[in-house]
């Protein structure tokens, strides 16, 4: 994903391995996007995202979701 973001036209894209990892970077440093998982060690990409939006400073980052494997149980709405 990285790779394909960079080829996009993003300037700087970091990686973070695991929600607490990005919860980290997201405090030390103001991002544009969070392109996560669904599911991820740790912290799936629903809690990340609740964690987000959780934290004032965080709140207006844009966030999106992608995953190869869905199951009705994983879909759901997350208020903003």
């Amino acid at each position: 994903m990285a790779t394909l973001l960079k080829m996009e036209g993003f300037k700087a894209v970091d990686i973070a391995y695991g929600g607490p990892q990005a919860l980290e970077k997201m405090r030390a440093k103001a991002y544009a996007l969070v392109v996560s998982d669904l599911k991820m060690p740790q912290m799936d990409g629903l809690q990340l995202l609740e964690a987000i939006r959780a934290e004032r400073q965080l709140k207006p980052t844009r966030f999106l979701i992608v995953t190869g494997h869905v199951a009705p149980a994983d879909v759901g709405t997350v208020k903003r």
